[in-house]
């Protein structure tokens, strides 16, 4: 790793490309104080959802988005998950929408620019443990000022989405539960947009397509205030 970024001279890039791979070993350090085991100089984590949070919090402090490219759950040989960066690859037209000439949209991006970046995490034999094997462990672009409002960096986490419900159901102003949840996770980058879209899935969750009427008698009866 080191010897591609000594290739690239002294750039902005290349720069941010070694603060990256010194923070690939900094926060290898971090997973194992937080429950990860080396096993022959592999990080070992105790399930995929550890490994993948780990992945997605080391690019987060650095930057980066990391999402699934590909996921196996191991029917014909081990199961594994490929982790990339949201940069990988190149842009693809729907199959469902033309292309001929003439009719394609002018004037747009993408901001897919091939990024080599990946990590496959690969489940052992014994118990639930996976292993971290990085194929390529750098960027192709700069990493990005901020990730505020990010809609994929930005989605609320498990844990998060469990705060959001209690303290919806105590009546907590929205502003206040983004701030408990930044405080929580200070890399945390989510909006007060993502506060409010989620307060209005769980409420048609809780309501299941019934009317405010019905959602009312509802918890009347729940409560045993009507008989």
């Amino acid at each position: 790793m080191h010897k591609a970024v000594e290739a690239g001279g002294n750039t902005i890039l290349t720069r941010t490309v070694r603060n990256y791979a010194d923070s690939v070993v900094q926060q290898a350090g971090f997973a194992v104080s937080e429950g990860a085991k080396l096993l022959q100089d592999r990080i070992i984590f105790c399930s995929r959802e550890a490994l993948i949070e780990w992945a997605r919090n080391l690019g987060k402090r650095n930057g980066f988005v990391i999402v699934i490219k590909r996921s196996d759950k191991g029917d014909s040989r081990k199961a594994r998950v490929t982790l990339a960066c949201e940069r990988g690859g190149t842009y693809r037209h729907a199959k469902n929408k033309s292309n001929v000439e003439g009719l394609n949209r002018k004037g747009t991006g993408t901001k897919k620019c091939d990024c080599p970046f990946k990590i496959i995490g690969v489940k052992l034999t014994s118990n639930d443990d996976w292993s971290v094997k990085v194929v390529c462990g750098f960027h192709n672009h700069q990493a990005a000022k901020q990730l505020e409002g990010h809609s994929y960096a930005g989605r609320l986490s498990d844990g998060e989405k469990t705060i959001l419900s209690d303290m919806t159901k105590n009546l907590v102003k929205p502003r206040n539960i983004l701030l408990s949840i930044k405080n929580h996770d200070e890399y945390n980058v989510s909006t007060m947009k993502t506060i409010y879209n989620a307060r209005h899935k769980h409420r048609l969750l809780n309501t299941a397509g019934r009317s405010q009427m019905q959602q009312l008698m509802k918890q009347l009866n729940e409560c045993k205030y009507v008989e």
